[in-house]
């Protein structure tokens, strides 16, 4: 399977955009609610 490089890169910005957007929905949760989950990590 060869991949044109076009492709690559859409593929590695997909991935970098989701990637991207589940780590701001974790930081976001973790500093908007630091009292609600005090067990937590």
């Amino acid at each position: 399977m060869s991949m044109d490089r076009r492709e690559f890169v859409k593929a590695g910005a997909l991935v970098g955009a989701g990637l991207a957007a589940s780590a701001a929905v974790v930081v976001r949760d973790r500093v908007s609610s630091p009292a609600r989950d005090p067990s937590g990590p």
